[in-house]
């Protein structure tokens, strides 16, 4: 098919990144949900589709990705979950080739439905759904730029049930604007800049793209509302910035985002960055890693001024993005130097950090420094 102007017949570095992050947390996702005898129906929406299958490559686009994923741990676990598939796209022939493979290639192994409707239709279509309290919904939004997000369809999309939805956004373009010129005030994409701004009380002060990604996170969290973790895509040399935003009721769904986040960068778990490796790359990771995990230690002991429950370091460890082990091999050290002081009696190691002491709010103590 013929692309249009800015299109690629092929998927770049930050691309792929973004993929392998949706690709890491959906395996997660249906894990769980498929060994979950309370679900009866798990619902994945791909509301900016695209074209599915890149020509140039072969590559594997969103759809076709959580098709696969979809098949692979249905064959698995042979669960009696139902699943459906729902793909969208405003381009007519992009749809068409995304849907002629799925149905070509995943015949009778989940319900799928295709549209082809703007960003506004769509949403009000999934508004209109209707959920029991035994679906799970995972909708993936990956708009051609920014025009198409809205504060109050995210805020709708996240109340339609039990929803968790993933974003991507072209960071770096949106936040040129902060400080508009003439010029850029005459730009049509500063309407929408704006809006968004305006709609997300968003700080125009922001002095970094990373400060701005942090800021659009919260936002997200709509006043704490919901669980948030953003993923950095570095597009190339010249520092282009796009992020992944994942949003959450359910803070194990945070857990599993945040191993993902770590799958792909091992060292802080933070970004992609798609550049070439060289001589001293390994010393530099290795350096920046013990800098990421002084930076939670320091935080940490600084959370642990007043007592503190197991239940309270697990909800922490995950706000701060790390994983549970490193927040318990810094317990461990501060434990082994006797600097630890708990309001009852402990198991040495054992520090109960985990989403099942968190959803059973079992408190096994409290701890603070001394």
């Amino acid at each position: 098919m013929a692309l249009k102007q800015g299109e690629k017949s092929y998927l770049e570095a930050h691309s792929k990144a973004k993929l392998d992050f949706l690709k890491k947390y959906l395996d997660r996702y249906l894990k769980i949900l498929l060994r979950d005898t309370y679900t009866h129906e798990i619902n994945i929406f791909d509301i900016f589709c695209g074209i599915g299958i890149y020509e140039n490559d072969g590559s594997k686009g969103s759809p076709i990705i959580i098709a696969d994923l979809i098949k692979i741990n249905n064959d698995d676990y042979k669960s009696n979950t139902k699943l459906k598939l729902f793909i969208n796209d405003i381009d007519n022939k992009k749809v068409k080739t995304a849907t002629d493979y799925i149905r070509n290639n995943y015949q009778n192994i989940f319900d799928f439905q295709s549209y082809i409707l703007d960003a506004k239709d769509v949403v009000k279509k999934i508004k209109e759904m209707k959920f029991t309290n035994k679906t799970k919904n995972f909708i993936f939004i990956d708009p051609h730029g920014y025009k198409e997000i809205y504060k109050q369809d995210i805020y709708d999309l996240m109340n339609i049930g039990k929803t968790e939805i993933l974003i991507f956004l072209p960071v770096s373009y949106m936040y040129r604007f902060l400080k508009p010129t003439k010029e850029d005030e005459k730009n049509p994409s500063y309407k929408h800049i704006k809006r968004i701004m305006e709609e997300f009380a968003l700080n125009y002060n922001i002095d970094s793209i990373d400060a701005y990604i942090d800021n659009i996170t919260e936002a997200f969290s709509f006043d704490n509302s919901f669980f948030t973790t953003n993923f950095k895509l570095k597009k190339d040399l010249s520092g282009n910035f796009y992020a992944l935003f994942f949003i959450t009721k359910n803070i194990y769904g945070l857990e599993k985002a945040i191993e993902a986040k770590w799958e792909i960068d091992e060292v802080c778990g933070k970004k992609f960055e798609a550049e070439e490796s060289h001589l001293f790359t390994e010393d530099f990771s290795k350096e920046e890693k013990e800098n990421c995990l002084d930076e939670l230690k320091k935080k940490l002991i600084y959370y642990l001024q007043d007592f503190k429950t197991n239940i309270d370091i697990y909800k922490f460890t995950l706000q701060q993005g790390f994983l549970l082990k490193d927040t318990n091999s810094i317990l461990r050290q501060l434990q082994q130097q006797s600097k630890l002081e708990f309001d009852r009696k402990v198991r040495k190691n054992s520090f109960y950090i985990s989403y099942k002491y968190y959803k059973e709010n079992e408190i096994k103590y409290k701890v603070k420094i001394k």
